[in-house]
């Protein structure tokens, strides 16, 4: 539909008597618009009202002055497609993420930049495109600083919004991409001034400005495929005129579009004289013209011809002259003289096939490296980086001959349109922060690939085409590059941010938190039979639908698990009861160093639901009771959720914690007895990880990497490992293995939430002669990174530690010694030595776990497991086969660590004579039994064949996890190092099938058994080899059941014989012979909570402050209190702080018994120099328990120290 003269004249009248009063109230409301921003909340809410009211006169304005006819050109245009489909994402993307009255804001400014977009698509006034270009950088800005100003809680008190990601020691958040984009809006703002500044001084004849005023004209960055010129132009003077006439001959028209191109006449466009158009106050009929065929008179009365011509680019070869000096003649010689001009336009093609070939490479690289499965691209980086060098280099060679082939005046306009500055600008702006966001892997190489490509089509749109045809082709290439990239790239930054998997089930909470802002919590999340494999029910639904189509989306594109961690208090009685691990009564406890914990990792396989729950104990041992209790309690509760299969309880082998949880007569008679306060804590304990670990469940990734301990232990038993095959030995460097292995927990945002490390040496710095409740050297390198990293749950196993002590220095006499002054001071020295080589390797580069999540497991009777594939022999009966449990005589030497009977040595083949009849009475010991476990073994006792119950478990598990292409072999024994190493070989190889490419060893696990041993160093009967119950073929027999796991964890169709069921312990008949706290008694005429001696007035940083409190024994507050001694400072509004509890490792609390019924309980912070907590000020000890009176009543009390300062 047409608008006759009438209406045209009538539309400009209302334009020209009420323009300036409707831009004001536009402007007005623009400004409204931005400031809701920053005003508050409610200001904020009235502006964002009063916005668009004040717009919509200007937007109805906009609208009625377009055209009917001019729609069609409209939606022709890939201009406004791209920008109309890049506002709608962001748009959408903004009310996703404010949900609050700011939404009202964000719907207006978007509508204000699509209608900028469309008036400036047609309109054409040089004002109002500067003007809609400011208002749509303005618009995108103010969401911009929304986003960044959004508050994570309803309440808007919470932290600012902003999401980290952290990856092999490097970060980035959403504050850099905002800095980003407004850096790339300042360069827009800018560049669009120059640029209208150019162009206005290019046209510096008032006659021109004055056409430019009275015209409708298509200016340079507004290129569409559907090409239209103004025409109905009355000119009023002759000068006009004459302008336009000289235009047409000198091929320079001011108000044309694009970079001009020559005709074969060497006319850019060729108009009709215009005197023959003189109808009265028109001057906005437009005609569209498709393409160069177009060559039409359009009649109103009169007479007019409009002649558009493309001429191919190759016939101006002399055109590269005039761009670089000297680089003519170099062309010249290249391609030829000038009068050869087929070969000239050969070659030139040739150049361009070339560039063509180098942009393919770059493609087809990103694509091969998009589906390799490893997304660590390390392995083919050198030869992708050469790949990209050469592709980059011929792309080079291409755009220089391209440019070479166009006067220096289109570049000139190519270097002025907004087009290419603003895409150029906009993209490489993307491409740096993806680019930084994703830290080299498959993405980068698609990212720059895909830049250069658009770059590539940005100049090509910006330059002439030889055809229409042409023309159109470029368009579409360029529309769709651009919003493929747009796209893809908003999707990589979803998936890198939040991280969903496949089945997107747990991830709504996340979603919620970070996108939406609430805190939802997990439990909100599930219907009540969760554990049933019940979908949850997602709330609220916006967000539901939001994670499905990114899961949709990013569906396999990264390895996510589903992830939680739990860590919980284990620690014992902290007084009067003996410490498991040297077997002594003078290791009684009596104070914390610092406490145990319980670290519980939970992973799930999103594809298969199969669940992992791996508990790190800061434990002797996790016995077999504990094992059986906590399975029991996990059945009730969870209901088959995690099972003997899944659930793997593994200790770190610490000598500084309570006893007396083993069920089993020979680990608890030197803890004289079953402690149950123990035994219970523990499980509590336990128990409360994994629920903490369940309860955290959201979406994450998973790394790992390994590294060296320098000087992380030492063998204890260099001769047995010597006895060995020499070949087997020249395999290692070391008679120790020095590797520490990390599992990295990481949230979707990139946050690490959990460290999970191995390192193969004993928790043996702190000797015999301790009394303080510790982790030891483990515990202290788990403390400092728990303290330096805030919420992360780090936990450093054991693996084939079983000769390897941390007491470096030889003393000559058969013992090793730290390389502290103190046991405390080598602990410290051993444990820092761990935290630097775990430090490295959570600040370093890994490698990202993907695949399936599998877990078996199956019981053995190793006291008669038959060999396969060997054959017994005259000489040796009973070589297929292992032995009932028996303990050797040399057990009683003890270690290099910790001497026991100083009548036995190790290595010792001679009986002695006292010992054996002792053992013959206590439980005589077959001889088959004896030639089962050779005479090397000096047998002491057959713990495996007591009655009514054996006093070592003969029934144990072996397990197998395999998380991705990372497996952990499961056992239940002390494993020295050449015995690990095989059990690695072993499951590794049976492995292999599944792309498993590490292995670890997870030993003293599940239950506990003593040493494992090679055969070779069994006979050497070193107190490794005493301690191996099972005889010469335990570390075989173990190698052959892992292998029958391992083929079942291959093969889930394997049919896997869970075994017998080990021996069920009624703890109500165990006893114990360790007494309980009968009364507490205060101090003559003072009370529980005084202070015995109270701290000095002051103290230097590097010394010793102490309190000592009257207080009752601690036995009683096992459950009732976290922290029996704390440090508070006083803060500048005068209220103490607690700084310090006993868990820290530089506040140690120690208990002593007084008299008979009374306590001493001592507060002792070491002021260490460097520490993170030693801060000038003023402080004060607090100490809390319960005391107990002789009718049984607790009571609790609290009392405090007299303040004291710190100076530096």
């Amino acid at each position: 539909m047409l608008l006759n003269q009438d209406q045209i004249r009538r539309l400009n009248d209302f334009r020209i008597k009420w323009r300036h009063i409707i831009a004001f109230m536009l402007h007005i409301g623009n400004v409204l618009m931005l400031s809701t921003t920053v005003a508050p909340k409610k200001t904020g809410s009235i502006m964002a009202v009063l916005a668009p009211i004040l717009q919509f006169p200007g937007m109805l304005f906009i609208i009625g002055s377009i055209r009917i006819e001019m729609l069609f050109l409209l939606f022709g245009t890939y201009d406004f497609w791209y920008f109309t489909v890049n506002n709608i994402l962001f748009g959408w993307c903004f009310t996703a993420i404010l949900r609050d009255i700011r939404v009202i804001v964000v719907l207006v400014g978007c509508l204000i930049v699509q209608i900028s977009i469309g008036s400036d698509a047609l309109v054409g006034d040089r004002r109002q495109i500067f003007l809609s270009s400011v208002i749509n950088c303005g618009t995108h800005f103010a969401m911009f600083l929304m986003v960044f100003l959004k508050r994570v809680d309803d309440s808007g008190n919470g932290d600012n919004f902003i999401l980290s990601y952290s990856n092999s020691g490097y970060g980035f958040s959403i504050r850099d991409t905002l800095m980003n984009t407004q850096l790339n809006m300042i360069l827009l703002f800018g560049r669009l001034v120059y640029r209208n500044w150019i162009t206005m001084r290019e046209q510096d004849s008032v006659t021109v400005r004055r056409i430019n005023a009275e015209t409708s004209y298509i200016p340079s960055r507004r290129r569409c495929v559907s090409y239209y010129c103004t025409v109905g132009l009355r000119p009023k003077t002759n000068s006009i005129r004459s302008t336009i006439v000289r235009a047409r001959s000198t091929g320079s028209l001011p108000s044309t579009s694009g970079p001009s191109t020559r005709s074969r006449a060497g006319s850019v466009l060729s108009i009709q004289p215009l005197e023959s158009y003189h109808t009265p106050d028109a001057s906005r009929a437009q005609i569209p013209l498709f393409g160069p065929k177009i060559q039409q008179r359009h009649r109103h009365g009169h007479a007019q011809t409009i002649q558009l011509q493309f001429v191919p680019v190759e016939t101006d070869f002399n055109a590269y002259k005039t761009i670089v000096p000297g680089f003519g003649y170099l062309l010249d010689r290249i391609l030829g003289s000038s009068s050869s001009h087929t070969r000239r336009r050969i070659l030139l093609h040739i150049f361009h096939a070339l560039g063509y070939v180098g942009m393919g490479v770059l493609v087809l690289g990103a694509l091969v490296a998009w589906i390799f499965k490893d997304q660590n691209l390390d392995h083919i980086r050198p030869g992708l980086a050469r790949t990209q060098i050469i592709a980059f280099f011929a792309s080079l060679v291409f755009c220089g001959v391209f440019f070479a082939s166009y006067q220096r005046q289109l570049l000139k306009r190519l270097y002025s349109s907004f087009n290419f500055l603003f895409l150029s600008t906009k993209l490489t702006v993307a491409s740096l922060a993806l680019g930084q966001f994703l830290n080299w892997d498959c993405r980068v190489v698609w990212v720059w690939g895909a830049w250069i490509w658009m770059q590539w089509a940005i100049t090509l749109d910006a330059l002439p085409p030889s055809t229409m045809r042409l023309l159109a082709f470029r368009r579409s290439v360029l529309m769709l590059s651009v919003l493929t990239f747009e796209l893809i790239g908003l999707v990589i930054l979803s998936l890198e941010l939040f991280a969903l998997d496949r089945w997107i089930v747990p991830k709504v909470a996340v979603v919620d938190r970070v996108i939406f802002g609430r805190h939802v919590q997990s439990s909100k999340l599930f219907s009540s039979d969760q554990n049933k494999g019940a979908m949850p029910s997602p709330k609220p639904l916006l967000s539901w639908l939001f994670v499905l189509l990114l899961g949709v989306l990013t569906r396999h594109t990264v390895a996510t698990y589903n992830i939680g961690v739990g860590k919980s208090d284990i620690t014992g009685p902290a007084a009067e009861v003996i410490m498991m691990g040297f077997a002594s009564s003078d290791e009684s406890a009596a104070g914390i160093l610092n406490r145990l914990y319980a670290r519980a990792f939970l992973i799930e396989d999103p594809d298969t639901n199969e669940r992992v729950m791996f508990v790190h104990c800061d434990l002797h041992s996790v016995m077999q009771l504990v094992h059986q209790e906590v399975l029991a309690q996990l059945a009730t509760k969870y209901n088959g959720v995690y099972t003997e299969q899944n659930v793997i309880l593994h200790a770190t082998h610490t000598h500084a914690g309570p006893g007396g949880t083993a069920g089993y007569f020979l680990y608890d008679v030197s803890i004289f007895g079953y402690i149950s306060e123990n035994f219970d804590k523990i499980v509590s304990g336990i128990m409360s990880a994994i629920d903490a670990a369940h309860n955290s469940v959201q979406s994450g990734t998973i790394r790992w990497n390994k590294g060296e301990v320098t000087k992380g232990g030492k063998n204890r038993s260099p001769d047995a490992y010597l006895a060995n095959l020499a070949s087997e030995r020249a395999q290692y460097s070391s008679d120790i293995d020095t590797t520490m292995r990390a599992l990295h927990f990481f949230s979707s945002s990139g946050k690490l939430r959990g460290v999970l490390a191995f390192y193969p040496v004993h928790p043996t710095s702190l000797t015999v002669e301790n009394r303080l409740i510790s982790g030891d050297n483990k515990g202290y390198a788990e403390f400092l990174l728990e303290d330096e990293l805030d919420d992360v749950v780090v936990g450093i196993g054991i693996t084939n530690a079983g000769d390897v002590s941390p007491n470096l220095i030889d003393n000559g006499d058969g013992t090793f010694s730290g390389e502290g002054n103190t046991s405390i001071e080598s602990a410290e020295i051993m444990g820092k030595r761990q935290y630097d080589t775990l430090s490295s390797l959570i600040k370093g580069t890994s490698e990202l776990i993907q695949g399936s999540v599998v877990a078996k497991l199956s019981y053995v009777d190793f006291s008669a497991v038959t060999l396969d594939g060997v054959t017994s022999t005259s000489a040796d009966p009973y070589a297929n086969r292992t032995c009932p449990a028996v303990i050797g005589q040399n057990f009683a030497a003890g270690t290099e660590d910790g001497r026991v009977l100083s009548m036995f040595t190790e290595g010792n083949l001679k009986a002695n004579v006292l010992f054996q009849t002792i053992g013959g009475v206590i439980k005589e010991t077959p001889q088959w039994i004896q030639d089962c476990q050779y005479v090397n073994k000096v047998p002491l006792l057959a713990v495996g064949l007591m009655e009514p119950v054996p006093w070592v478990p003969n029934i144990l598990p072996v397990q197998v996890v395999k998380i991705g292409q990372f497996a952990i072999a499961v056992t239940t024994f002390e494993t020295t190092t050449m015995a690990g190493r095989r059990i690695r070989n072993t499951v590794k190889t049976a492995l292999a099938s599944t792309g498993v490419t590490e292995v670890e060893l997870a030993a003293i696990s599940n239950a506990y058994a003593q040493y494992m041993t090679t055969k070779e160093e069994y006979l050497t009967q070193n107190y490794e080899g005493a301690s191996t119950l099972f005889g010469p073929n335990q570390l075989a027999a173990v190698q052959q059941e892992l292998t029958r796991v391992a083929a079942s964890v291959v093969d889930p169709s394997v049919p896997l014989d869970v075994g017998p069921t080990p021996m069920q312990i009624d703890r109500t008949s165990l006893i114990t012979m360790q007494t309980g706290v009968v009364m507490d008694a205060a101090p003559l005429l003072r009370s529980f909570s005084d202070v015995r001696t109270q701290p000095s007035s002051s103290y230097t940083v590097g010394s010793v402050a102490s309190a000592i409190f009257a207080g009752a024994h601690p036995k009683n507050a096992l459950t009732l209190v976290s922290s029996f001694c704390d440090v508070q400072k006083l803060g500048s509004n005068g209220a103490y702080t607690t700084v310090l509890t006993d868990a820290h490792w530089d506040l140690r609390y120690r208990w002593e018994r007084y008299l008979i019924a009374e306590s001493k309980n001592t507060c002792e912070w070491n002021i260490r120099k460097g520490g993170r907590t030693s801060v000038a000020g003023t402080y004060r000890f607090v100490h809390r328990g319960y005391s107990k009176n002789l009718l049984g009543r607790l009571t609790a009390y609290e009392g405090t120290s007299n303040t004291f300062t710190v100076t530096a």
